[in-house]
């Protein structure tokens, strides 16, 4: 496999992407390298959002992401503005009492799914923002979830 561009070290080193720039190389790196799946947890999955915008042809996956957006340098889109229109298949995990959505983010979310086919959400009630982790609780309705959702990711990539 080639090297990473620098932009995709610094984000995958440093935990975050701070302009377009970076999709950019992103984009760049997933094609070159055939690479046929992407998969993005919380502010990755922002940026899942914004490879489906661009027409990524692999299998994308966004686990509690922020559709919403964040202010950063040269700022992407928030998801939420063209999620309505996107015309690529995206599955989204999400937890019900994901803190940092808010049920209101989670209720935007829930309409937008519901009026585009591409989009498939896998909402988990009592789970929260990084549920994924749950899977070692001792709350086996939250571990269950958990259990649920890698199982469902797996199965999509594997």
């Amino acid at each position: 496999m080639a090297s990473w561009p620098s932009p995709v070290v610094r984000l995958l080193t440093n935990g975050g992407i701070n302009s377009s720039e970076h999709c950019d190389q992103l984009e760049l790196f997933l094609t070159s390298e055939a690479i046929d799946a992407i998969v993005g947890f919380c502010i990755g999955g922002n940026f899942a959002f914004e490879m489906a915008r661009r027409g990524y042809e692999g299998t994308i996956i966004t686990v509690y992401p922020l559709p919403w957006g964040m202010s950063n340098q040269d700022e992407i889109a928030p998801a939420f503005d063209f999620m309505p229109v996107l015309s690529k298949d995206v599955t989204i995990f999400m937890g019900a009492a994901d803190h940092l959505a808010g049920p209101e983010n989670i209720e935007k979310m829930k309409s937008i799914v519901a009026g585009n086919d591409q989009l498939t959400m896998h909402l988990y009630e009592g789970s929260n923002h990084g549920f994924f982790t749950d899977i070692d609780g001792t709350d086996e309705k939250l571990a269950d979830n958990a259990r649920d959702a890698i199982d469902r990711v797996t199965g999509m990539l594997f």
